[in-house]
């Protein structure tokens, strides 16, 4: 069915920061040379209706003129809309891991679901849930801007995440200057960073062998 453009509330379900100007201009011209391939999809609210999923396709429709769209309108909760919201965004464009962690957490914080329910409902592994989930609830704003502008990868950005907060931008220096970029030098620098003990050791009258054995039997990896 037709709905007006002007009754829709687009702001009550948007898993995207912000749209894509490339991929609606793309619409408006599909939009007008062959028409809506497909509906939105909207729920009912009152005398107004609520946009699921077509955020891209609502506003390619206004900027063209049209003042009507084609839409599915289903009857459905808070829960069930988030969850379709997310799920078509996930299979019609691509959404960066900390939009998919923002969404995934405020999905947990309405509905108190677990990681792993939240995975199932949506196909996804328990672990991409968590990691995503952990993206959005863990960095600090400096460790989100390097993750941003590419300086750092997701995976660095999620062993950043591990330490608290306050202590981030400091590993976050110390791997960038040191170009690590492989998870496994990562870890090691990060548990580096967060060992805090001091070994002292007597080396008076022992080969240098015995000396070694001595430092990597302790576990000692810098002297």
């Amino acid at each position: 069915m037709k709905i007006k453009i002007s009754k829709i509330d687009e702001a009550a379900f948007t898993v995207r920061e912000k749209l894509d100007p490339e991929h609606i201009n793309e619409l408006k011209d599909s939009m007008q040379e062959d028409g809506q391939w497909d509906a939105i999809l909207v729920r009912p609210k009152g005398d107004k209706y609520e946009l699921i999923a077509g955020h891209n396709r609502v506003q390619a429709a206004k900027e063209i003129g049209w003042t009507e769209i084609e839409a599915n309108v289903k009857d459905i909760n808070d829960t069930d809309a988030m969850f379709l919201s997310l799920k078509t965004n996930l299979l019609r464009q691509d959404m960066s891991q900390i939009e998919q962690g923002k969404v995934l957490k405020s999905i947990m914080e309405t509905t108190r679901l677990t990681g792993n329910s939240i995975a199932q409902k949506i196909g996804k592994s328990h672990t991409w849930v968590n990691n995503r989930v952990q993206l959005a609830l863990d960095l600090h704003e400096n460790v989100l801007k390097a993750l941003a502008d590419g300086n750092i990868s997701n995976p660095i950005a999620l062993i950043i995440s591990s330490l608290e907060k306050v202590a981030q931008p400091l590993l976050l220096k110390i791997l960038i200057s040191k170009n690590i970029t492989n998870e496994d030098d990562a870890r090691k620098e990060r548990d580096r960073f967060l060992n805090n003990t001091i070994y002292t050791v007597g080396y008076e009258g022992k080969e240098i062998q015995q000396f070694i054995d001595l430092l990597k039997n302790t576990g000692i990896e810098h002297l």
